[in-house]
């Protein structure tokens, strides 16, 4: 939607600085060996979707779509946050979807400006 992805290089550039700082505070040498190398991992790609999220290209929109983009997203909140009563519906009871698949959508447009029900 609007979140500026890293280009591979910067990505690149962005893991060294990441294991070099990791390194300089007492971590020791950050590779595949490492015992904690996939928690580091994920850690690294928390932050540069963070760093992705910060980068969000807010001038592409309009006032009215910025707007509109908050409602959205207060709306998948409150949905979610009160999903048995929205499940119950006779509506959602004629679908195959499920609580979890809020949960990911609420998630990953929230969290990722992502459409989508997958992880």
């Amino acid at each position: 939607m609007g979140a500026k992805e890293m280009s591979d290089e910067d990505f690149i550039s962005f893991q060294d600085d990441f294991y070099n700082l990791l390194e300089k505070y007492g971590v020791d040498s950050i590779d595949g060996d490492h015992p904690n190398f996939d928690s580091i991992c994920d850690i690294r790609n928390k932050v540069a979707e963070f760093i992705e999220q910060e980068n969000f290209d807010f001038e592409m929109y309009d006032e009215d779509e910025i707007n509109a983009i908050g409602l959205i997203q207060q709306a998948l909140i409150f949905t979610r946050n009160n999903s048995n009563k929205f499940f119950s519906t006779g509506l959602m009871k004629a679908t195959t979807y499920e609580q979890h698949h809020l949960e990911r959508l609420t998630n990953n447009y929230i969290n990722y400006n992502k459409l989508s029900i997958e992880e």
